[in-house]
This record gives C-alpha cells, sequence and structure tokens, in this order.
C-alpha cells in the first residue's frame, strides 16, 4: 500500500521539478579573496563618488565658503556677487571676490590660486600674513574657541591678469580669451582627525564685468602645475598690520565729528574719509561686531557706496543708521598689493 501510494504521489510531480531535480548544481561558494575584491571595489567607488561631490561628506570633513560682503554661501553650482566688478579698462570697483571658510576641526589650509592673486588677511591679528601672493598655508586651529575665527579669516582674489590685459590694449571684457576669464584656487584642507580633503573656488568673469564663483568638491591633477608652486614666506611680523589707515568721520556739512567720550556717535555721522600716506586706497570695507561680542562669528561686512578723490576715499555711512547699533567699527583698505588697517573704533546710534 505505501508503495503504491509513493508511485501515485511522483505522478501528480510536474516534469518541470523532476528536470530541476535532476540537472541539480552544488552552488560554488565565493573565496575570501572574491568577498574582499568586491567589498574594495565598493570602497573605490564611494570614494570617487565622495570627491565628485555626490555622496555627502565624512563627519567632521564638513566645509562651507561664503562671499564676505554678502554673507552667501558659494554654492557648487555657482552664482553671481555684487561685491565688485572689473571695468573695461582694468579697474576695479568694490572687490570681486572675498571668502571665508565655515566648518568643525579645520587644521590647516594650503590656497593655490592659477592665475590671479589672493591675500589672507587675520581681522583677529593672531595669523601670519603673506601680501599678495599666489601660494600659502594658513593654520586654522581646530580647538574648539578656534572655530568662531573663521568669519574673521579672509581669503581675498585679485584678478591681475585680468586687469592687465585691459588696461593693455584696446580690448574689451567680451575680447578676453577664456584662460584670461577663468581662474581657479585650490584649497587643501587638513582636518584635527588628521583627514583631508580638496576643494575649489572656480571664478569665471561675466560680460558685464561681474564675477560668478562655485565652490566643491575637487581633485588635483597632473595638469594643475600650479599647486606645486612653492608657498610665500610669511611678511614679518613688524610688517603685519603695520600700514594703518587715516580715518575721518565727517558730518553732512564735511566737518570733522570727535568722539563723544569714546565712543562715536553714528545718528551725527554722514560719511567717512579714508586715506593712506595722503593718497586714496584702491578699495575700503567697513566690519562692525557687535557689543558684547567676543569673536568675529557676528561679524557684519557693511557695503557701502563710495566716491574716490585724488588723496582718500569718502564712504557713505548710511550703513550705520539703524537702530540698535553699538559696537566696533574697523576699517580694512586694499592700496596695490598692500592691506591696510584701521584702528577698532566704538560706535552707537542714538538717534
Amino acid at each position: 500500500m505505501q508503495v503504491k501510494q509513493f508511485f501515485d504521489a511522483m505522478g501528480e510531480l510536474e516534469t518541470k521539478y523532476v528536470q530541476e531535480a535532476l540537472t541539480y548544481k552544488k552552488p560554488v561558494r565565493r573565496s575570501a579573496w572574491m568577498r574582499w575584491g568586491a567589498a574594495a571595489a565598493c570602497f573605490v567607488l564611494a570614494a570617487v563618488l565622495l570627491a565628485a561631490g555626490i555622496l555627502p561628506p565624512l563627519a567632521g570633513m564638513t566645509v562651507t565658503a561664503y562671499a564676505a560682503g554678502t554673507d552667501a554661501e558659494i554654492p557648487s553650482a555657482g552664482a553671481a556677487f555684487a561685491t565688485g566688478t572689473i571695468n573695461e579698462d582694468g579697474t576695479l570697483s568694490g572687490y570681486p571676490l572675498m571668502f571665508y571658510l565655515r566648518g568643525s576641526g579645520i587644521e590647516i589650509v594650503r590656497f593655490s590660486c592659477k592665475s590671479g592673486q589672493i591675500r589672507f588677511t587675520d581681522l583677529t591679528g593672531q595669523r601670519d600674513e603673506y601680501g599678495f601672493a599666489q601660494n600659502f598655508t594658513v593654520t586654522y586651529g581646530a580647538a574648539a574657541g578656534d572655530e568662531t575665527d573663521y568669519p574673521s579669516l579672509l581669503v581675498e582674489w585679485l584678478p591681475r591678469p585680468m586687469m592687465e590685459a585691459l588696461a593693455a590694449a584696446d580690448t574689451g571684457i567680451a575680447d578676453l580669451p577664456a584662460d584670461l576669464r577663468q581662474d581657479i584656487i585650490v584649497l587643501e584642507i587638513t582636518f584635527a582627525n588628521g583627514r583631508t580633503a580638496t576643494r575649489a573656488v572656480t571664478i569665471d568673469l561675466q560680460d558685464d564685468g561681474s564675477f560668478r564663483a562655485a565652490f566643491r568638491a575637487y581633485r588635483i591633477r597632473k595638469s594643475d602645475v600650479f599647486v606645486g608652486r612653492a608657498d610665500s614666506q610669511p611678511m614679518p611680523k613688524d610688517a603685519q598690520g603695520a600700514d594703518t589707515l587715516t580715518v575721518t568721520f565727517l558730518d553732512a556739512d564735511g566737518h570733522a565729528v570727535e568722539p563723544e567720550g569714546t565712543w562715536h556717535v553714528t545718528d551725527r555721522i554722514d560719511r567717512i574719509a579714508v586715506s593712506f600716506d595722503g593718497q586714496a586706497p584702491d578699495a575700503v570695507q567697513m566690519f562692525f561686531t557687535p557689543s558684547g561680542t567676543e569673536t568675529a562669528i557676528e561679524m557684519d561686512f557693511l557695503q557701502t557706496d563710495a566716491a574716490g578723490a585724488e588723496n582718500q576715499i569718502v564712504i557713505s555711512a548710511d550703513a550705520l543708521h539703524r537702530d540698535s547699533l553699538m559696537g566696533h567699527l574697523r576699517l580694512v583698505a586694499r592700496a596695490g598689493s598692500r592691506t591696510l588697517q584701521s584702528s577698532v573704533y566704538n560706535v552707537i546710534y542714538q538717534p
């Protein structure tokens, strides 16, 4: 009876199941080398995607760049910034690009500019400066308190080849070749945890004289010979910050406004005259830090209208006319290849 039931059951099986049983092969077990190879391939792919900016950066390796003057983040897709332009004769109006970094645990940053020049300015006065150069290394410091300094560590870009090309001949901006209309600043970043990252600021000159900048992950190529240039040496300590501006606060009639005690009352100030050794600087910026703020984390860049004269620049003081303004004002100027800084002024608005 059991034999009969067995053959009846066999008769109920579909042919395909019988065929599968006859052709069954034991699966081949992958060796350890194959498993490690697959893992390595995944690691390499992740590294490539990370370098290309497709994957988010690892923890502790996030760095962003912001344009001083607008405090707007410089995006990877690029954006135009209204802090400065280049004119058809090669002269500059304002600052084409000045930026600072934000991040966590940034220890060292090496900057390399391909064509133009860059200048590092530390408004806290604690780090070395280099004047206008093309390659230099800055110690940011990864201690917890150092990160609040980052917004006051400014990198200014100067498009000197563009300026010289426009000034030398009857050439307009639209006539400049592509290699003169573009520049790149490579940042090699080392973090406190030993990890490294490479970023780049790319800059493009637009037909109207404005500039478009982007900040993104970057991979150094063999053709990037400018990255291999030797670093400039720091300026002597006695030369850093030695150049000072002459600043005069003026009322609406052009008369000098003296401070009341240690404070400059800004509702009485209509404009500010700035000079250096009896000459007019090329451009001037004002930075304001609210009273009670120990660091530059809340520093504001005050974009102003300015008028040049033979021996001074006159800046509108409208940016200092705002409710509850009370704090510290510093002016920073560019005169050729020199960085000029003013004293720090206590300012208050009390109409």
